[in-house]
């Protein structure tokens, strides 16, 4: 019993000095003073505040300063990189129309070619009946208004594709061919290469024996060999082939004259009329052979008209005197022979014989 009353009594006893401090806070409370034991607790917390505020505001004036000076630089580089981009730009569109011009170029060149292909072929094909005409569209080729050095390279590459066409459409006819060759052997001749200029001109004739240029040059190299049957033989094959001009009647003429037939080579002169102007070889001809059949008057009159034409030909002038000697015409002859020693167009053999007449008369 004595142990359970003291363990009431102990009881009892902490109790009431619980209640005895309870009772202290509370007054401490109720008066407004602050306890002794109790610590402030707010500081520290406010504290950290102000220093994270600190810290935020100097961040942000750095934040500041740095992107104010730092947007004047970044500007000009987003300019300058701008202007890059425009540039690229420009390019790649310039190349892109260069492309374009040059892709139409083509297009255009075969364009042509094709039209030009289409109506040679047309050309060359027989022609159809009404019926069976078709019509093609024609193509034409866009014309350049600023012309480029790759369009005028276009441009000549076209004409010359468009001339080779006509030179294949267009043959060259046998007066042509024989033109050139006659060029061709008359150059031979000048090079003193008269083996040369003879074959080829048989080499040709044989294949156009119609044809009177290489003929007529042909037959004057036989002449001046003193081949008179071989120029009887190509005159003969003209002949067949009724080929008639004034070169080759010349050639007939020199053909009689050299046969000691004077009569027939003025008859066949005297069947052309051609100007005197383009045609001097055949006057002079005509004028020798009238004086060889003795026809003085028909050969001053002819070396009178060479003379109306050219006066300063000592030549004519000697031609003329003999003719006019022959008709006893003694004092237009002298004078004849007077004016051709006055000139220095005459050959030493004429201008002798000159000087020997008049230092007969």
């Amino acid at each position: 019993m004595s142990l359970i009353n003291d363990m009431l009594n102990d009881l009892d006893q902490r109790r009431s000095h619980q209640h005895q401090h309870h009772d202290e806070v509370a007054l401490d409370f109720m008066s407004g003073h602050k306890a002794g034991h109790r610590k402030n607790t707010w500081v520290m917390p406010v504290l950290v505040l102000l220093i994270i505020i600190l810290l935020l505001v100097i961040a942000y004036s750095l934040w500041r300063v740095i992107v104010l000076d730092a947007s004047p630089a970044l500007s000009q580089l987003l300019d300058r990189n701008a202007g890059l981009v425009a540039v690229n730009d420009e390019v790649v569109v310039g190349k892109s129309k260069i492309v374009e011009q040059q892709s139409q170029i083509i297009t255009n060149k075969d364009s042509v070619v094709d039209s030009h292909a289409v109506a040679l072929e047309l050309k060359l094909q027989p022609k159809e009946s009404p019926t069976q005409v078709t019509t093609e569209p024609v193509v034409v080729a866009n014309k350049e208004r600023k012309v480029d050095p790759v369009i005028k390279a276009e441009k000549a590459l076209i004409k010359k594709s468009k001339s080779d066409l006509i030179r294949v459409s267009r043959p060259l006819t046998v007066a042509q061919q024989d033109s050139q060759q006659s060029k061709k052997s008359q150059q031979l001749l000048r090079d003193g290469d008269i083996l040369a200029a003879e074959k080829s001109l048989q080499t040709f004739l044989q294949q156009y024996p119609q044809a009177s240029r290489s003929s007529e040059l042909l037959a004057m190299i036989f002449l001046q060999q003193q081949r008179l049957v071989e120029v009887e033989s190509l005159l003969a094959v003209l002949a067949n082939y009724n080929v008639r001009s004034v070169g080759l009647s010349a050639v007939d003429a020199r053909l009689m004259l050299a046969k000691g037939e004077p009569a027939l080579a003025v008859s066949k002169l005297m069947g052309h009329k051609p100007a005197v102007a383009s045609n001097i070889d055949y006057y002079e001809l005509l004028a020798f052979a009238a004086r060889q059949n003795k026809q003085y008057q028909l050969s001053s009159k002819v070396y009178q008209g060479l003379l109306d034409f050219d006066a300063t030909n000592g030549n004519w002038w000697v031609g003329m005197a003999i003719a006019l000697d022959m008709q006893k015409k003694n004092p237009a002859a002298r004078e004849a022979y007077r004016q051709a020693l006055e000139l220095r167009k005459i050959s030493p053999a004429l201008r002798s014989y000159a000087q020997q007449r008049l230092g007969a008369s």
